[in-house]
């Protein structure tokens, strides 16, 4: 065979049509070889597609039946690893007239917005130097076209183009030694070498010789376990071993002797298929370089004798073997990567970059000392009396190694004992946090204090836990397991079905399976491949026989099957049940502590013969007949099914399921419900008897707690000292009376009135109409499309997630607006409504002070007639002022506020707003944002804030503030406005009226409009017309006039018009220059339309002063 190579230029650069397209991201060295047999000599290609930008897409004629690897992955290993190739050969003009023919060989991932272009030159002008992005880049740019090779070129498509024709391409003839799908050794010989190892059972190795090598690894089988041993321990001179899956280049230079060439290396690298690479160094200076490795692979290394040096910098496992020869024990301090015997006598360096890496580190025979560090590692001691300290982190110490026998390990004492290979062994350990069991040794694991990992294998172990939160595993055997303190679990490996659990006390279980008999005790989960099951709060059923029994119930929520007989149920701690369902006839049962009649305390008495005593039962379910029942002072619920029963409350909270039948209720001294939720099931998930409800529940009380209801089922119940109702899935009613009444509508579309009295209303799923009535009430709608009325009294409404109307009512009302878009109105009072997440239409009503917030979502919002609060929140919304003095907020989003007919106050704060102020005097704020305000008819006061924003006056008299540095358009409009500019470059319009307007910093344009106007200027460019009236125009420094081309300009100064320079104490001389000598003037440069002035007295020009048009200036002109 005869393996062809060939380097280039490695290119990450964005995909064509992306934002990043031609976008170079990053440079390196391409390689390319190709094995054929020999007698292949030279190959032909054909174009089978011209992508976009001219690029040929090329098929090589048995291009498919070579082996051809880019940077040691063939191109099957490629595909393997998800990525997807291009070929290409084509002709790029670049630069000033260059021209090369190239081969580009593309790798891309679907998706991922780059590829990876690696060219390589056939021929023409040399392609530049490219070592790093800047010069890879001013390459792409410069060229200019990229087309095929053209027909009368010898390296066009079709041609025969022999590989001795290609620029840079080397040539070697190998050796080809053929492995098998078994266990093979393959060595090759002093010459170069092709070694084809194929899959295998166990391992394969791969006997390193001398000469140009190139390893083929591309028949490994995906998803086996394949693994591969580089020995390289013959050999004359150190090597150097580079395995990089960002390049994917995984080579061995072998100095003097030649060097090997990896191909697909890591592809069989994944622990999590059993494969592995293990290298076996020389007895020289080797150097092992393990880059870029993702966390599945697993790379083994022995270095052998000599100085070695490990670069790992990958988070990745790596092992570091040094038993293999030694002939003393090592001392490996990874806290400072020196390795100061290495077993051979020799000084190794372990350097790790990534806090990832999993370094093990398998020791020798001897006595080893070992130092570890933060990071999470792995260790191997072998026989001899070893000392290791695993350091920070999550450390393993595994002993699941053949020819281990049952070891002894003891984290909280620091030792291990064992055998390996016969040899005993003691170990001192310290900072272990998991340790693995012999493969099939009866071991003996503890645990410390810590949160420990303790795993056995086959045999008879014995594990405890101790301390911290463990995980425990027996593995196969008949394992003894105790958990000791802490929430332990034990796994199983194994699903649940295939075991047989009987439990004891609380955390304790045997699990019988075909892997043994384990006994667990303190132990809260057992953990199986698929469930987990909490031991430490079992849940017992337990049902008796036909004669007298005794039930006793663990520390879990017990059930317990009533039967015939008399029986003893001692529920025990939790919230235990004893369910009558199966027995004829009524029963009578007595939970007060005290006797009844006839009916002795804590019995149940059956009308089918027998009577129970009842001890530590929280929850009953009654028979189908008639029951009576009088719950205790512990008691949490009865569930009565059909029948007309009788049941009492007593000191407890008790939740009452009467069931079907004409039933009659007595609560007791605690808080009791009356629980019509009934869908068909007994509420522990089995059918209950009674048939689907067939109508909703009608609740209708006379005065507190008393009255009658007809159930789902047709039949009335009467009921008294009841606190609260729940309704059914149907479409419930209830109706209220005087006292202070709690109403649950559960599903349906229900209709629930409170009547007078503080009540609750909780309307939950479907579309509910709740009414409060007289009194403070609470309302919440729920789920659906709700309509809720608090209806008089001070009220707190909840709309839900629904499209809900609110209406307060009268009184001082609390609404909340919940998720959807709903319609809220406050009504009479002084209300609060706060708006919910939807877009929600809020109206404040009446004449009190209303808050009206609308929060998230584009509200609308309309105030009372009183001076209300109002916060748009954060959407675009839109609000109306009533007849008040509101003051209205309009926080962030596009608002459009109008403020009504009081005297408002009104802050858009952000976003681009549109302002109304009204009919009153109205104090408006802009706020940030570009904002447009109308002043309306009042004398308003009005900021723009910051933003570019447009001020409109209205007809009144109007104070307008520009403000912040945005470029504003103010507009005085009708009235004596006045108007003061921001720090932006403004446009001013004062209109009719006699106004005055203050520039500031900026360039102006000031249009004083109709009237006797003032205008103050800035210091910036104010350039300024007057308009039609007896304008004064103030400068009040001679920052304020300028000079150059930052003057200001009067555009329009007539004969009625006066300028103000009395701030700057300085005299007028008319046409005949400054007068210099200390005194401070101006004169009239007539030809030129301007003022010039001296500020300081030296004759020097210090301001200018433009009046357009030239008109004749004379000193009753001026105010000095």
């Amino acid at each position: 065979m005869t393996t062809r190579n060939i380097t280039g230029v490695s290119l990450t650069i964005g995909t064509f049509g992306t934002a990043t397209a031609d976008t170079v991201m990053d440079v390196g060295v391409a390689k390319l070889l190709a094995v054929t047999p020999d007698d292949v000599i030279s190959f032909s290609y054909q174009i089978t597609q011209l992508v976009d930008n001219g690029t040929p897409r090329v098929s090589i004629e048995f291009f498919d039946d070579w082996t051809v690897a880019l940077n040691d992955l063939t191109t099957e290993g490629l595909n393997a690893l998800g990525l997807n190739t291009e070929l290409s050969i084509g002709q790029v003009n670049w630069g000033a007239g260059n021209v090369t023919q190239v081969l580009s060989y593309d790798v891309f991932r679907d998706g991922e917005g780059t590829r990876i272009a690696n060219i390589f030159p056939l021929s023409g002008t040399p392609l530049p130097d490219m070592q790093n992005n800047v010069q890879a880049q001013a390459f792409i740019d410069s060229i200019s076209t990229i087309t095929p090779i053209p027909a009368d070129s010898p390296l066009a498509a079709g041609q025969v183009i022999p590989f001795s024709s290609i620029v840079g391409l080397t040539a070697f003839q190998e050796n080809e030694v053929l492995g098998t799908s078994g266990d093979d050794t393959l060595e090759g010989t002093d010459g170069n070498d092709l070694l084809v190892p194929l899959t295998n059972s166990s391992e394969d190795v791969i006997k390193g010789s001398n000469g140009l090598d190139l390893v083929d690894l591309s028949g490994y089988q995906v998803g086996t376990a394949d693994f591969y041993t580089f020995d390289y321990s013959g050999l004359s001179a150190g090597i150097t071993v580079l395995t990089d899956f960002e390049t994917g280049e995984s080579s061995v230079d072998k100095g003097v002797n030649g060097a090997d060439r990896l191909l697909d290396a890591h592809l069989v690298m994944n622990w999590n298929f059993g494969d592995g690479i293990f290298f076996t160094g020389t007895d020289f200076a080797d150097v092992f370089n393990i880059k870029n490795h993702p966390d599945s692979t697993w790379t083994g290394i022995a270095g052998g004798k000599g100085v070695d040096t490990f670069n790992i910098e990958s988070g990745t496992i790596v092992r570091l073997s040094y038993h293999s020869g030694a002939v003393s024990g090592v001392n490996v301090n990874l806290q400072t990567g020196v390795v100061s015997n290495d077993g051979h006598g020799s000084t190794d360096q372990i350097n790790v970059t990534s806090t990832s890496t999993r370094i093990e580190i398998e020791g020798t025979a001897f006595n080893d000392f070992i130092l570890g560090t933060a990071r999470d590692e792995r260790f191997i001691l072998r026989w001899g009396d070893d000392t290791l300290d695993g350091g920070g982190g999550n450390d393993t110490l595994r002993y699941d190694r053949s020819g281990v026998d049952g070891v002894n390990v003891n984290l909280a004492t620091g030792v291990a004992t064992g055998t390996w290979s016969g040899e005993a062994f003691t170990h001192q350990i310290s900072n272990i946090e998991t340790v693995n069991g012999s493969r099939a040794g009866n071991d003996f694991l503890t645990g410390d204090g810590n949160a420990n990992q303790l795993l056995a294998s086959d045999g008879n172990d014995t594990i405890n836990g101790g301390g911290g939160d463990d995980t425990l595993q027996g593995g196969g055997g008949d394992d003894n397991i105790n958990g000791g303190d802490g929430v332990d679990i034990v796994h199983f490996r194994l699903n649940i079905g295939d075991a047989t659990i009987t439990y004891g006390e609380t955390g304790s279980a045997t699990i019988v399976s075909a892997e043994g008999t384990d006994l667990v005790r303190n132990v809260e989960f057992l953990s199986f491949y698929d469930q987990t099951i909490d031991i430490a709060n079992l849940n017992d059923t337990l049902t008796g026989t036909s004669g007298n029994d005794t039930l006793e119930g663990f520390a879990g929520d017990d059930w317990f099957i009533g039967t015939q007989g008399s029986d003893v149920i001692d529920g025990g701690s939790g919230n235990d049940l004893v369910l009558y369902e199966d027995l004829a006839g009524g029963i009578s049962i007595n939970l007060t502590g005290a006797a009844i009649g006839n009916l002795a305390a804590g019995t149940a008495r059956k009308a089918s013969g027998g009577t129970d005593t009842l001890i530590s039962i929280e929850n009953l379910h009654g028979t189908a007949g008639a029951d009576t029942i009088y719950m205790g002072a512990t008691s949490q619920y009865v569930f009565a099914r059909s029948g007309n029963d009788m049941l009492y409350g007593n000191g407890a909270n008790i939740n009452f399921i009467a069931g079907s039948g004409a039933d009659s209720v007595f609560g007791g001294t605690g808080f009791d419900t009356m629980d019509y939720s009934d869908d068909g099931f007994d509420g522990l998930g089995r059918f209950d008897g009674l048939g689907r409800a067939t109508a909703g529940v009608q609740v209708t009380l006379s005065g507190a707690g008393t009255g009658t209801a007809i159930d789902n089922w047709g039949a009335t119940d009467t009921f008294s000292g009841i606190d609260q109702f729940s309704g059914s899935a149907l479409d419930d009613s209830m109706l209220g009376a005087a006292g202070n009444d709690r109403f649950y509508g559960k599903d349906g579309d229900d209709t629930l009135s409170g009547g007078d009295g503080n009540d609750a209303l909780y309307g939950e799923n479907g579309a509910d109409n709740l009414r409060g009535g007289s009194g403070g009430d609470l309302l919440a709608g729920g789920a659906g499309n709700d309509f809720v009325v608090g209806d008089d009294g001070d009220d707190t409404l909840y709309l839900g997630l629904g499209n809900d109307v609110g209406g307060g009512g009268a009184g001082n009302d609390l609404i909340f607006g919940g998720a959807g878009s709903n319609a809220i109105y406050g009504a009479a009072g002084d209300d609060t409504v706060q708006g919910g997440s939807g877009t929600d239409s809020i109206y404040g009503g009446g004449a009190g002070t209303n808050q009206l917030f609308g929060n998230a979502g584009n509200d609308i919002i309309f105030t009372g007639q009183g001076g209300d609060l109002v916060g748009g929140g954060t959407g675009n919304d839109i609000v109306r002022g009533g007849q008040g003095a509101d003051s209205i907020y309009g926080w962030t989003g596009d608002d459009n506020i109008g403020g009504g007919a009081g005297n408002d106050l009104i802050r858009a704060a952000d976003g681009a707003d549109t302002i109304y102020g009204g009919l009153g005097d109205d104090n408006i704020g802009g706020g940030a944002g570009n904002d447009l305000i109308y002043g309306s008819a009042g004398a308003n006061v009005i900021y723009g804030g910051a933003g570019s924003d447009t001020v409109l006056g209205g007809s009144g008299s109007d104070s307008i503030y520009g403000g912040g540095a945005g470029d504003n358009q103010l507009f005085g409009n009708a009235g004596d406005d006045q108007i003061f500019l921001g720090t932006g470059n403004d446009f001013v319009g004062g209109g009719e009226g006699d106004d005055l307007i203050v520039s500031s910093a900026g360039t102006n344009r000031i249009y004083a409009g109709a009237g006797n106007d003032t205008v103050q200027a800035g210091a910036g460019r104010d350039v300024m017309t007057g308009g039609p009236g007896s304008d004064v125009f103030v400068f009040g420094s001679v920052a304020a006039i300028g000079v150059g081309a930052r003057r200001d300009v009067i555009t329009d100064f007539g004969v009625d018009d006066v300028i103000d320079l009395s701030a700057l104490n300085t005299q007028f001389n008319d046409n005949s220059g400054l007068l210099g000598g200390g005194t401070l003037s101006f004169y009239h440069f007539a030809a030129g339309g301007l003022l010039i002035g001296d500020a300081n007295g030296n004759g020097v020009p210090d301001w200018v002063l433009e009046l357009s048009g030239t008109p004749a200036i004379v000193e009753s002109d001026f105010i000095l």
